[in-house]
């Protein structure tokens, strides 16, 4: 009650009504938690808090004659110590439900489970409301909904989402990976609404990654593992502090309108591997690929029917530069920048011209690097200086629009080969 103050030193507290509200801190009442745990087992529908409360070990494991739910009430709620959530199913399927009624705050570790054929359902509920933890353990058959809600996650080490169970998000809200020290993001596929990265160490991506927003890479160093495709609506990296991304022989798909790829050089390295990224939105709106000058291995578009514009910023180095759209559209380069190529395969068809150009009416250079040949068809380029010379054909269905206003250069509007020669003995 208000005025009161419970002390519960290295105390165990059982709790166990079956109405109501089990733990109530009146306003200016006060629990000194020390090593204390507070243990929950009521088999009822309850609110588990209602007020500022700061646990030490927190535990929730009923036994379920029945499905329950519990509720966390209003007021600030942290866990300085463990929350461990593990009802008793009675060797029935039964689950607890844990619905959050405020922000929550984890210090120690944090696990949901049952046994005996228990399960649990922790949901941060349609009013998304905040929880930060250093890592989590969802065991299998249990469950853990972010929905829009912002996650932070301040681990520094080991697994910071072990999950055999299932993760579930929507698109809103942000997972912030918060504390510096090498770790693993998770154990198994996730979802995520978006991904922020803020603390220092190497974070890894242990499994395929989806981020239906932005990967935001803002500190630290990101390795996406070997091997696996993840998908992102886009990923930015645009501090001023040092970032190390590694992406190995792994694929990242990009799914957003708009600027899908960017990136600021200052303090950034990039370990491209033999990666791929990706631009998979087929929709009639435009992509923007910002690479920061940086050496990249492949880079693909593959927008399907899409009619928008495509721009490349920047003067930035490909293995390998696809563009395999089917409809007419533009694929414009920064006025003034250089672009190298290994292998540049870009060509429409008949009725499909692709348009390369410039962003203004200045030129913008294409390099070929490391000897041969360059051969596209169906293009319509203007303001585009291509060299080394004798090596940019444009095939003999693209249209010369060099000569309007700044002129281009370079480009050979024919094969390689320009005669047959037949001959015999």
């Amino acid at each position: 009650n208000d005025g009161g103050t419970l002390t519960a030193n290295g105390s165990t507290i059982v709790l166990s009504k079956t109405s109501g509200v089990l733990f109530s801190m009146g306003a200016s009442a006060t629990f000194n938690a020390g090593t204390s745990t507070v243990m929950m087992n009521s088999d009822a529908a309850v609110t588990l808090v209602s007020g500022n409360v700061s646990f030490n070990d927190l535990t929730l494991s009923p036994t379920l004659t029945a499905s329950q739910t519990y509720t966390f009430g209003t007021g600030t709620i942290a866990v300085n110590g463990d929350l461990d959530i593990d009802p008793d199913g009675g060797g029935s399927a039964r689950t607890l439900t844990i619905n959050l009624g405020d922000p929550l705050t984890i210090a120690g570790n944090f696990s949901l489970g049952g046994h005996n054929s228990g399960t649990t359902l922790l949901d941060t509920t349609s009013s998304n409301y905040a929880l930060t933890f250093p890592a989590v353990t969802i065991n299998s058959g249990s469950t853990l909904t972010t929905r829009s809600s912002n996650v932070i996650i301040t681990g520094t080490s080991g697994t910071l989402i072990d999950n055999t169970g299932t993760w579930t998000a929507k698109t809103g809200g942000t997972t912030t990976l918060s504390g510096n020290g090498d770790a693993t993001l998770s154990s198994a596929a996730l979802t995520f609404s978006g991904l922020t990265l803020s603390g220092t160490g190497t974070k890894t991506l242990g499994a395929v990654t989806t981020a239906i927003g932005t990967v935001a890479f803002n500190n630290g160093s990101l390795d996406i593992g070997s091997g696996m495709t993840h998908s992102f609506g886009s990923f930015t990296s645009s501090a001023a502090t040092a970032r190390v991304l590694t992406l190995n022989d792994s694929t990242i798909n990009l799914t957003a309108n708009g600027a899908a790829w960017t990136i600021t050089s200052t303090n950034f390295t990039l370990n491209a591997g033999t990666s791929t990224i990706r631009y998979v939105n087929t929709t009639n709106n435009a992509n923007t690929f910002t690479g920061g000058g940086l050496t990249y291995n492949n880079v693909w578009f593959d927008r399907g029917a899409s009619t928008s514009n495509i721009t490349i910023a920047g003067s930035n180095t490909f293995a390998d530069f696809r563009d395999t759209g089917a409809a007419a559209h533009a694929l414009l380069f920064t006025a003034g920048t250089t672009n190298t190529f290994s292998t540049f395969t870009v060509s429409g068809t008949p009725g499909n011209l692709i348009t390369i150009n410039s962003t203004t009416t200045a030129t913008h250079n294409l390099v070929k690097s490391g000897g041969g040949t360059i051969y596209c068809d169906y293009l319509d380029i203007q303001h585009s200086a291509a060299s080394p010379a004798n090596t940019w054909y444009a095939g003999f269905s693209s249209i010369n629009n060099q000569a309007v206003a700044t002129a281009g250069s370079g480009w050979i509007f024919s094969g390689p080969f320009n005669a047959l020669l037949i001959g015999g003995d």
